[in-house]
């Protein structure tokens, strides 16, 4: 292998290894995401059950 070879295989790998750690943050905020939604969801099950009980 030569040296521009092994150039065009690190560039290619940097822009992988990019990749993914742009992947891993999306999925860490997405997980946040549902976290927080199924919090909300939860909270505003309790608020129309409590609606419920004094409609």
């Amino acid at each position: 292998m030569n040296s521009y070879d092994l150039l065009v295989n690190s560039s290619l790998l940097l822009v992988n290894s990019h990749d993914l750690l742009v992947n891993s943050a999306l999925l860490l905020v997405n997980s946040h995401g549902l976290l927080v939604n199924s919090a909300f969801t939860r909270e505003f099950g309790h608020y129309i059950q409590l609606v419920h009980l004094f409609a």
